[in-house]
């Protein structure tokens, strides 16, 4: 299944589509998690307000779950995660956070000035387009999202991602 997205600002489908990828990820974590995004924030990722996800994590009780909450509740649950950004400031606030909030072990950074591809790879699924992981990216900017879960594409984008980290796409 493959699903394409062409949103607008008055959409919630592409916040609505990364949190069900994200929760979903919780629940069945990937070996490996490679993301790239040009420019990145640590934007609210899954609205917990009504404690729906509670089980999750219950220190998240009744609040927005950011971006780097998810990725660092991933690591800590064996996830190897791969991020490739520019080498920005505001991007550097993101890796911080990671940083600052895990008790893992965490080098699995690229930071390339001419960064331009941009999507979230798990073990059963793809999430590309031309949108950034920011809050303009996801909520306010015209953009364009391709999401599979076809297992030859999710194969062979992760040969081909698994290989630019030294992982030989396995």
């Amino acid at each position: 299944m493959t699903r394409y997205i062409y949103t607008n600002a008055a959409s919630r489908e592409i916040p609505d589509l990364l949190q069900s990828i994200l929760v979903a990820e919780l629940i069945r974590p990937s070996r490996w998690l490679f993301l790239a995004s040009p420019w990145i924030s640590d934007i609210p990722v899954i609205n917990n307000r009504a404690n729906e996800f509670m089980l999750l994590n219950p220190e998240w009780a009744r609040k927005n779950i950011t971006f780097t909450d998810v990725i660092v509740e991933l690591m800590e649950r064996g996830t190897e995660f791969f991020l490739e950004t520019r080498p920005v400031k505001s991007n550097q606030d993101f890796i911080d956070n990671i940083k600052r909030k895990t008790t893992k072990p965490w080098n699995n950074l690229h930071q390339n000035a001419v960064l331009h591809r941009k999507g979230l790879l798990g073990d059963g699924y793809f999430l590309s387009g031309s949108m950034n992981f920011t809050n303009n990216g996801i909520t306010t900017l015209e953009e364009f999202v391709q999401y599979t879960v076809d297992p030859s594409e999710v194969s062979e984008n992760r040969i081909v991602w698994g290989r630019s980290w030294g992982k030989g796409g396995e």
